[in-house]
């Protein structure tokens, strides 16, 4: 009488064998669809050509002319860079009540600035009776002309949260 502990283990032996090669035969059935799935996208691509040599020059070409677009752009994407550098970026304004008597913060100076801290700082200060502009010219955060505490400040908020 055979023994049946070496019956079972030969049959879980198996068993187990079953199991591998069947998620081998899983696996490969995907690596040819995928394949397949590939090999399809090629034969759309080529359209009918079938000379080999055709399709490495066109393609070729097409990476040429790819080549010669992305310089292009990337002169392009220098030029916008230079100009967006001169451009007012920079913000800052302050109201505030430059007469006791006078309310409502009527007045206010506005800093506006390029990104190298170029521009001008705008100041209106509201009187009862009238009110005065006053423009100072900002050349690396300093100017020729003494600012206020208010314009100061504007330039400050212009600059906030930049990194500098």
């Amino acid at each position: 009488m055979p023994d049946l502990s070496s019956t079972n283990t030969i049959l879980a032996a198996l068993a187990g064998l079953t199991l591998l090669l069947l998620v081998w035969v899983i696996l490969l059935s995907l690596a040819v669809r995928r394949q397949n799935r590939a090999k399809l996208k090629v034969v759309k691509a080529l359209k009918g050509e079938t000379d080999i040599m055709e399709i490495i020059a066109k393609s070729l070409d097409d990476i040429e002319s790819l080549s010669a677009r992305q310089e292009q752009l990337t002169a392009t994407g220098l030029e916008h860079r230079a100009m967006l550098s001169e451009a007012v970026r920079r913000v800052g304004v302050v109201r505030y009540d430059a007469f006791p008597e006078v309310g409502g913060r009527l007045s206010f100076s506005a800093a506006l600035l390029n990104e190298g801290g170029d521009g001008v700082i705008i100041t209106s200060i509201s009187g009862r009776s009238d009110s005065r502009v006053y423009a100072k010219p900002i050349v690396d955060r300093r100017s020729t002309y003494p600012l206020s505490g208010e314009e100061e400040q504007a330039m400050a908020e212009a600059f906030k949260g930049a990194r500098l």
